[in-house]
Formats: C-alpha cells, sequence, structure tokens
C-alpha cells in the first residue's frame, strides 16, 4: 500500500472510531473545556491582581513615597502644593483613581464623542510631572489605544469629561482603558464638581520626615484619613495580602487539572474496551504497530483540537459581550499554557489507552495467534 493511501486509510478508521463513540467523544470534549475554561479566566484574574500591585516606574522606590486618601476626599490643588512646599519636597506625581459620588451628573461622568457611559467605568487620569505633564498642554489628553479604537476615536478628536472638553494628543497603549489628564486642570474640575476621589500622590524624599508631613497634612485637612508609605513597602504589603488569594486560585487550578486527568483515564478506560476488538482484529489482518499508535493519537488529537477551539470561542463570547465591564488579562501565554496542556493530555490519554489496550483480551490472544 503507497504511503499516501495508507495514511488517508488511518485517518478513514479514525473518523469511524469518532463516529462509533460518538457519546464518549463528546463527553471527552465537554470535560476537556470544562476542566479548562475555569483556569483560563483564574489565569486572567491572576494577571490583574499581580499587575495592580506592580510598582509604577520610578528610579528610587525606596526613597519614593505614596500618600493614598483611600477616597475619603481630595486635597485641593493649592493643598498639595503647600504640603509638598513645607515639607521641601520637589519632585511629585499625582495620580487620581476612579471617579465616585460625582454631584449633578450621576450616570455621565465619563462621557466620550457624546456618547454617556456608566458611571462605573473605570478611568485613571494621571500626570507625571517629569514625562507626562511636560507633554500634556490644559486641555489635552492620552488616551488608550484599546478605548479610543472601542469609540472610534483619533488623534485630534475631542473627548468630554466632567463638562470638560480635551483634545486627544496621542493614542498610547495603557491597562484598564485609561485616560490620561493634565492633573492640575482635572484637580480643579473635581473641585468645581464637588466629587471625590481616590488620589494617589507620589513623592520622591531622600531624608523624609514622616511625622512633619502628616502634621502639614493635619493642618490642611484634619479630617482626612489616608496610607503612607514607600513604594517599596507598598509592593511588599500589597504582595502579602495577595498571596493567600493567588495560592487559593493556584489551588483551583491544580483541582481543575485533577478532573480532567481523572475524566480522561476513566473515559479512555471505556474507550479501550469497547475499540479493542475491531484494533486487535485490524492487527491481525496486518495494520502495523505505527499505524495503531497512529489511530489512537490521531482520534486524541482531533478531539484536543474541537475542545481547544471550543475554548477560544467560549472565552471570545464570554469576554467580548455584556458579562464583563472589563477585559480580562488573558494573555498569549496563558493561551499557549492552554495548548501544551492540553497536547500533554493527548499525550497521557494516548499512553494510557495504548497501555489499556494491549492488555485486553483479545489483543493478547491474537499475539500470540490464539485468534486468526
Amino acid at each position: 500500500m503507497k504511503p499516501t493511501r495508507k495514511i488517508s486509510y488511518l485517518f478513514h478508521i479514525i473518523l469511524l472510531q469518532l463516529k462509533a463513540h460518538k457519546r464518549l467523544n463528546l463527553l471527552l470534549v465537554f470535560s476537556l473545556v470544562l476542566g479548562m475554561i475555569i483556569p483560563i479566566f483564574i489565569f486572567g484574574n491572576m494577571n490583574q491582581l499581580k499587575n495592580s500591585i506592580e510598582p509604577i516606574d520610578i528610579k528610587n522606590p525606596e526613597i519614593t513615597y505614596v500618600l493614598d486618601t483611600q477616597t475619603s476626599g481630595i486635597l485641593k490643588k493649592s493643598d498639595i502644593e503647600k504640603i509638598m512646599r513645607k515639607s521641601q519636597i520637589d519632585s511629585y506625581t499625582y495620580s487620581l483613581m476612579g471617579v465616585f459620588n460625582i454631584a449633578e451628573i450621576q450616570e455621565e461622568s465619563l462621557m466620550v464623542s457624546g456618547k454617556a457611559k456608566n458611571s462605573n467605568q473605570f478611568f485613571k487620569p494621571v500626570k507625571t510631572n517629569e514625562n507626562i505633564g511636560s507633554n500634556l498642554g490644559r486641555n489635552e489628553c492620552f488616551i488608550d489605544q484599546k478605548l479610543a479604537s472601542k469609540n472610534q476615536l483619533e488623534v485630534g478628536d475631542t473627548i468630554s469629561i466632567l463638562g470638560d472638553k480635551y483634545q486627544i494628543k496621542e493614542l498610547t497603549k495603557m491597562k484598564y482603558n485609561q485616560v490620561l489628564l493634565p492633573a492640575d486642570s482635572f484637580l480643579e474640575t473635581l473641585e468645581n464638581h464637588h466629587a471625590q476621589a481616590q488620589l494617589f500622590l507620589y513623592f520622591e524624599a531622600p531624608n523624609f520626615n514622616q511625622e512633619e508631613f502628616e502634621q502639614q497634612i493635619k493642618k490642611v485637612n484634619p479630617r482626612l484619613t489616608y496610607s503612607l508609605q514607600s513604594i517599596s513597602d507598598t509592593t511588599k504589603t500589597a504582595k502579602a495580602s495577595l498571596e493567600p488569594i493567588l495560592k487559593a486560585e493556584e489551588l483551583i487550578i491544580v483541582v481543575c487539572f485533577i478532573f480532567i486527568i481523572i475524566n480522561l483515564l476513566s473515559i479512555m478506560s471505556e474507550k479501550a474496551m469497547l475499540q479493542a476488538k475491531f484494533l486487535s482484529l485490524s492487527r491481525a489482518l496486518g495494520l502495523s504497530k505505527w499505524g495503531f499508535n497512529f489511530i489512537i493519537f490521531g482520534e486524541l488529537l482531533l478531539i484536543m483540537l474541537v475542545a481547544y477551539l471550543s475554548l477560544m470561542m467560549i472565552y471570545s463570547l464570554i469576554v467580548f459581550s455584556d458579562l464583563f465591564k472589563r477585559q480580562l488579562l488573558v494573555t498569549a501565554k496563558e493561551f499557549l499554557f492552554t495548548f501544551i496542556t492540553l497536547s500533554l493530555i493527548v499525550l497521557i490519554g494516548g499512553l494510557f489507552s495504548i497501555i489499556k489496550l494491549t492488555r485486553q483480551p483479545i489483543y493478547s490472544a491474537i499475539n500470540k495467534k490464539e485468534v486468526i
């Protein structure tokens, strides 16, 4: 038999086996999809958590501190300048995260091209004195590429935030659909609207006197609640608080893999008993050992590809629907991991199936030429 005809014959047998054991094959696809879809979304959540504790790009994190007002209120621009001047701190960076309880605006906290977005949409106005601030005019902004594409925005277009208009100066690659604004003007906008937001104030202080700094804050706003830590300490604290969550998620992933393996071995064991007679007789009629292995692994490979494509389709349908208000950070690395995991499952399942088949009484009898 020619090699091409031999391969086509083997594929024909694979298709026959897929049809003959349709119920078991569908059950295997379902168990693979169910077992892998949960880890994919957990990976996405883990990436979100890890990215949330990544320190901003600062040269000296040990001597750089962050003041977090914890949504208790916003320090006015003049108050910030006063605190920094009294504390003899020259280099500092504003960062505002989210807008809460916006008076008179409610559901129109962010308007893009005149289209009102829900008030819970996340955006992060930021100003960096050394980088972004020096490049942005008072009524200019940077906007995330994905957010711009979603709303059909380009450089030069104007967006309206809390009634103030900003011209898009640059499309940048950022996290969480961010809009970057010059903080000086945006702080004034928040004050004018009596809005509250969580303010992060980053500053560099080689000889930092925390007690004196906190006294200046109390003079400006005695009711303000806040946390104050160095960037390195903040990162350590955040990592420590997230560690139990990440370990729990890793445990869930392990449980999912155990679920997949148990289901795989159970289904392959049943398939081996059903396939034993047909494949054993095929061996007796001249099917080579290579062809025998090809049929087993080929069938599993097709099942794995169906499961993988189903996973990608389900992921796309869920993420790009209204079920999620934000994109999960599932990268190509996670999808590659999923593909490699499924490939290993094919290898494990195939080897188990071969061992199980070759130990069936009918296969042993044929090898001993007791059955012709």
